[in-house]
Formats: C-alpha cells, sequence, structure tokens
C-alpha cells in the first residue's frame, strides 16, 4: 500500500462511514496501533515480544466507533 496522508477529505470520509477511508485511517496508524497492542513477556531469561491480536481489534474497533462521534465543524 502507498503511504496515504491524512487529508481533510480522507478524514471526512471515514466520519461518514466510507469503510475504504476508515480502513485507509486505520493503516495510517498500524504501528501506532501495534506498539499499543505489544505485549512482553519474560522466560528462562529470553525477552518476547509480540502483538495481542485481540488487543489489537479492540484499538481499532474502538477507533472506527469513536470516528463518526467526533464533532465536525
Amino acid at each position: 500500500m502507498e503511504d496515504k496522508k491524512l487529508t481533510y477529505e480522507l478524514i471526512r470520509a471515514a466520519v461518514v462511514g466510507e469503510p475504504q477511508a476508515q480502513e485507509d485511517i486505520l493503516n495510517y496508524y498500524d504501528g501506532h496501533i501495534n506498539s499499543l497492542a505489544a505485549i512482553e513477556e519474560q522466560k528462562d531469561g529470553q525477552k518476547t515480544r509480540y502483538i495481542d491480536e485481540g488487543l489489537k481489534d479492540q484499538n481499532q474497533s474502538s477507533q472506527v466507533d469513536t470516528t463518526g462521534k467526533r464533532r465536525t465543524v
């Protein structure tokens, strides 16, 4: 996927429920969402880090749910 910019038009389309715009915004923030869903564990002196997909899904759902609830000017 090409790097998309967060333009007014893209955000406006996401707010009104355009699925592709919502997906583009989630893709834009994917790295940040992954960092929020990252779990670090230490076993036998070894650190492991992985993405909790359930937590990632919750973060993404929360973002989509709140997109349409924001006040538009």
